[in-house]
């Protein structure tokens, strides 16, 4: 069936809010940490018997607010839709995500924008009379921050981060038709690769990381960065009890 002339379908993000301690570090906006939809991002929509279509941003790029379009699917008028985002191919059973958190690209300036591809949202929409839909999605994740202070020039490569006692939580599967989570997959660390990361003698970096809602609290942690010429710098680290859709300094 294709689209109705004029019909739009917008759907927006809220700001990750912070914890009480971490919003006193002013290191974001007061609101939160900002969500803003780029460009080619795409949102997999499921109906409900468990078809699924995509949707490409088509408008609002740079803001939390976007418009987009199903290249020709129709939202059915009065019908109730489920969306992910980002779009994943392989999420086929909408009772049966995996969300992983492995293989994250991390920048050392604070910008979380290259969290995104690990930034899992969902939301639920039904359709109105016009055939517009309003999807207001939820992280359902967390957000960790993490620094390091310096002792040489260098250029940083890569993050483990490890728990001193236990595992960590790396992957989640959820079930986006009741909204709740299910089984988990630990492991002994989180890697990611890192980018925009030279750090000079003196200096620091911050960067986010996503991680699943887990309880950290009372475990030390340690960021290990590793650097293109060998060096091997680590910090120490708090664990916290993350839960989803807030943001929190491991610091």
């Amino acid at each position: 069936e294709q689209s109705n002339s004029g019909a739009m379908v917008y759907m927006s993000a809220p700001a990750i809010g912070f914890d009480a301690v971490t919003r006193s570090v002013g290191s974001e906006t007061s609101g939160g940490l900002q969500f803003r939809w780029d460009d080619g991002d795409i949102v997999g929509v499921y109906s409900g018997k468990g078809s699924m279509s995509t949707f490409r941003l088509t408008g609002g790029e740079g803001t939390s607010r976007g418009v987009f379009d199903g290249g020709g699917f129709d939202l059915r008028r009065g019908e109730g839709y489920h969306a992910l985002y980002p779009y994943d191919g392989l999420a086929a059973d909408i009772n049966d995500i995996e969300l992983s958190y492995d293989g994250q690209i991390l920048s050392t300036d604070l910008d979380k924008s290259h969290v995104g591809r690990h930034d899992f949202m969902s939301s639920y929409a039904v359709v109105d009379e016009s055939g517009n839909a309003e999807f207001s999605f939820r992280h359902l994740g967390s957000f960790v921050r993490m620094s390091l202070e310096s002792g040489c020039d260098t250029v940083l490569e890569s993050l483990e981060l490890i728990p001193h006692s236990g595992t960590i939580v790396t992957d989640v599967s959820y079930d986006l038709g009741n909204g709740s989570f299910g089984r988990t997959s630990s492991k002994a660390s989180l890697k990611a690769e890192l980018t925009d990361s030279r750090i000079s003698e003196g200096g620091d970096v911050s960067l986010w990381m996503a991680l699943p809602s887990q309880d950290l609290s009372g475990r030390g942690l340690s960021a290990v960065f590793r650097s293109g010429d060998g060096r091997i710098l680590s910090s120490r680290l708090e664990g916290r009890n993350l839960q989803v859709s807030r943001a929190y300094s491991l610091d």
